[in-house]
């Protein structure tokens, strides 16, 4: 079975680093490419329209967890275990359906309790813009294992191009309708609302592309087992939302919009820190689930040095952002968000431990 895995991902035993080094890249310049979004609304909009945005991004980040359902993990782990290329397309045309209906459940009740979400945060301009946004969902959910599925397949170039080509749309679209419009909130979500659809066509497209010609076969796989891998993992990312954005909703509910942009823009987790655990993390799934199948000790051993090497890059610029937090603050975001300089510091210490 070994040698059949090898010769379908082409050898995936060897090459960790060169693939978590593609799936870095990616990251990185997604995360650049957010970040410049952010400098240039932070300047364009208003704090209190800028708020409404980050919102919006911020309820649909939240519900996502919730309607994923911990999908997106399951096609590395799921494809990294099928015998052929026939068995990979089914894998990824089950999890796909799952993800369209899914899409759409998140979808339709985003639009039927925009208002209810937006009385929760205490924004009523809110409403209007969850029930455009809620197209989004409909337009990514289809596409949410595509990093998965590249990475696994050895095809991390072709989603660093794709990761960075959308982000890029995402970016010349949202910045150029603030400055066109003024930074009006609702303009600025409708140009957000159509690259999402551009980005979401074309990641459907690439999903598909390494198993092009191939006729899907059903393979062994059904929905329970599915679940059953999927389940934990959703309840992890609960766990993790809890934690995370529990902050952001209180913020939102009794500071304000303003007040919610300054936290948003402070209390961010630094980028590399971000960059270094995903990339890590998106290669080491695959290979420890085809390590589990031949050398379960080599696992520890994979995992350890992965958590060493990457402390040791997140580690000494997590202090140099502690200790200038105020400045970079100032830089990116102006001299409004230099406050956020505190939530930047607490952020940046947590990188330490986490």
């Amino acid at each position: 079975m070994r040698s059949r895995l090898s010769t379908y991902f082409g050898g995936l035993r060897g090459g960790r680093a060169g693939e978590a080094a593609w799936v870095g890249v990616s990251k990185g310049v997604s995360m650049c490419l957010s970040l410049f979004i952010a400098m240039a609304l932070s300047r364009l909009m208003t704090p209190d329209d800028y708020g409404t945005y980050l919102q919006l991004l911020y309820v649909y980040g939240t519900l996502l967890v919730v309607f994923s359902l911990g999908l997106p993990g399951c096609y590395s782990y799921f494809l990294a275990r099928v015998k052929s290329a026939g068995e990979g397309r089914g894998v990824v045309t089950k999890l796909t359906r799952l993800c369209v209906g899914m899409g759409g459940v998140f979808a339709l009740s985003l639009f039927l309790l925009s208002d209810q979400l937006a009385s929760l945060l205490g924004n009523a301009a809110l409403g209007p813009g969850l029930r455009v946004f809620s197209v989004v969902p409909l337009a990514m959910m289809p596409a949410v294992g595509v990093e998965g599925i590249m990475v696994t397949c050895r095809r991390s170039r072709q989603l660093a191009c794709y990761v960075c080509l959308s982000r890029l749309a995402t970016l010349l679209c949202v910045v150029v309708t603030a400055w066109a419009s003024g930074g009006d909130t609702g303009c600025v979500t409708v140009a957000f609302v159509a690259a999402s659809v551009v980005s979401g066509t074309v990641g459907l497209w690439l999903s598909y592309s390494p198993f092009r010609g191939v006729t899907a076969v059903a393979g062994g796989l059904s929905y329970g087992e599915v679940m059953r891998f999927a389940m934990p993992v959703f309840y992890a990312g609960i766990y993790s939302f809890i934690i995370s954005s529990s902050s952001q909703f209180f913020v939102s509910r009794y500071f304000g919009a303003g007040d919610f942009a300054v936290f948003s823009n402070g209390f961010r987790e630094m980028p590399l820190a971000v960059i270094v655990t995903s990339a890590v993390g998106s290669v080491l799934l695959p290979e420890l689930s085809r390590l589990a199948l031949t050398d379960r000790d080599e696992c520890i051993g994979v995992w350890c040095r992965s958590v060493y090497k990457s402390a040791s890059v997140v580690w000494p610029v997590a202090v140099f952002c502690i200790v200038y937090a105020p400045e970079i603050m100032v830089t990116l975001f102006g001299e409004g968000y230099r406050c956020g300089s505190v939530l930047f510091r607490l952020a940046s210490l947590i990188c330490l431990v986490w």
